[in-house]
This record gives structure tokens, C-alpha cells and sequence, in this order.
């Protein structure tokens, strides 16, 4: 009897080629020395603004909303404004970037200024991208899959500023000034399981998460030798098995 089962021989071969990169998540968690936590955002609130940040987000978004709490309306100075990252002064009104080339800045444009906010409304602000890449460390030991590291506001690898100047008055006579400050307080670096479930235990939060890879080149050359014989070993026991059944 002939069998008609045929069995892919480049099936025993994927472990050849199987990869011991380690996808390894951190979760950025924040402070702010004026800005209240309230749920799953940060707000600053006083007689004529409130300003709502929200943070989470793969590499951070820096997305925040402006909320007009007088009667009059109010306008924004993005000229004056400005974002400050790790002490470089980002303006708004310019869309280069001294720390990071490439990110996102909610760019305003000679014909948008300045904005008015009417009387008891809020505007949204476009997303600024807060850190893309997996952050380093700085241990000896590169192929560490996971850390955990806190910080104060003097020795955080990452502080943020979001300057804001208002006025009643669209030639900005006597405008108020609104400076938030962020800092990341505590680093968490995990697997994607570790990572998940952190997530469904804490949900959104006043912080952001990256994802980055981490290579372990010793447990890559295990893993294809091993895999080399175990890629041998089906292929012999393939080739018995369908000589085999061939012959009933």
C-alpha cells in the first residue's frame, strides 16, 4: 500500500534558524513636582488653566489638553512656549529636535498663532514622541535581560519640561506662565509575560513603556548547534518513518 502523506522535510529545519533574541520590554514610570496624578493622567489646575497630560504610550506621547477656566478668551504663545528635554529647550514653533533627530513635535505654524481657547473650552495638543529607543543601563554585562533602577528628580536619565504662556490679550500684555516638570522615578525592564502582566495589573499609568531586543550570542550558538541536531535527527527520523509506510 502506498501512502499519499507527504511531510515537508524544511519543517525540521526551522530550528536551524531559530533566533534567541529576547524581545524585552521597560515600563518608564514618572513624578512631577506640580502636576497631580488623577487616574490614568497627570493634571494641573489653577484659576485660568488646567492642563491634562496622559503619558502611556509605546515610546511615550507627551499628549496633553489645554482647558480655558475664565470667562474671557484666552490665548496660547506658542512663540514662548517651549518643551524642554534633559535641558534642551525645544520650541514649538520649530521642528528640530537637539536631543533626538526625527521626533514629533507638535509644530504650530506663523498662520496658527497664536491660538485662542474660547471661554470654559479646551483644545487638544498633538503627541511628542518622548523616547523611541530601549533605553542602555550602562551595565558591563550586555546581554542582562532584565534591571530594575530608581531615581530622583537630580539623577533621573530623563526630565521633561512643558512651558506654557497664556493671556486675555492676543498681543500677550501680562501673560501667565504654566511650567510642568516630569521626571522618570523608576525603570521597570521585563519580557513580554512579565510586561503583560504588569499591564493588566496596573493598566495605563503615569509613565510609558519602549520595547527593545537584547542578544545572548552564547545562548544563540547553543541554540544552533542544538538545533543542528535536532534538525539531523528529525530528517533521519522523517526519512525511516515515510520508508516505512511506503513500503506497507
Amino acid at each position: 500500500m502506498k501512502c499519499g502523506i507527504r511531510f515537508p522535510a524544511g519543517l525540521a529545519l526551522l530550528c536551524l534558524f531559530a533566533s534567541c533574541d529576547k524581545t524585552l520590554y521597560q515600563v518608564d514610570l514618572t513624578a512631577s513636582e506640580n502636576v497631580a496624578p488623577v487616574n490614568n493622567y497627570y493634571a494641573y489646575s489653577d484659576s485660568v488653566v488646567d492642563v491634562y497630560y496622559r503619558l502611556w504610550a509605546k515610546g511615550g506621547k507627551l499628549e496633553y489638553g489645554i482647558h480655558n477656566n475664565t470667562t474671557k478668551p484666552l490665548y496660547i504663545d506658542w512663540k514662548s512656549g517651549f518643551l524642554s528635554y534633559n535641558g534642551n529647550r525645544i520650541s514649538y514653533v520649530t521642528a528640530v529636535d537637539p536631543e533626538t533627530a526625527g521626533r514629533a513635535l507638535p509644530v504650530v505654524t506663523d498662520q496658527d498663532l497664536p491660538t485662542l481657547v474660547p471661554p470654559g473650552e479646551w483644545i487638544p495638543v498633538s503627541k511628542v514622541d518622548l523616547r523611541r529607543d530601549y533605553f542602555d543601563p550602562g551595565t558591563t554585562d550586555k546581554k542582562a535581560p532584565a534591571f530594575e533602577a530608581h531615581y530622583d528628580s537630580t539623577t533621573s536619565p530623563m526630565v521633561f519640561r512643558n512651558v506654557l504662556y497664556f493671556s486675555h490679550d492676543s498681543a500677550f500684555a501680562n501673560p501667565v506662565r504654566v511650567a510642568n516638570t516630569f521626571w522618570v522615578t523608576e525603570i521597570k525592564s521585563m519580557d513580554a509575560d512579565g510586561f503583560y502582566r504588569f499591564k493588566g495589573a496596573n493598566g495605563p499609568n503615569h509613565g510609558f513603556y519602549t520595547k527593545g531586543y537584547v542578544k545572548d550570542q552564547a545562548a544563540t550558538n547553543v541554540g544552533i548547534v542544538v538545533g543542528s541536531l535536532v534538525g539531523v535527527v528529525a530528517l533521519i527520523s522523517i526519512a525511516g518513518f515515510v520508508a516505512l509506510i511506503s513500503s506497507l
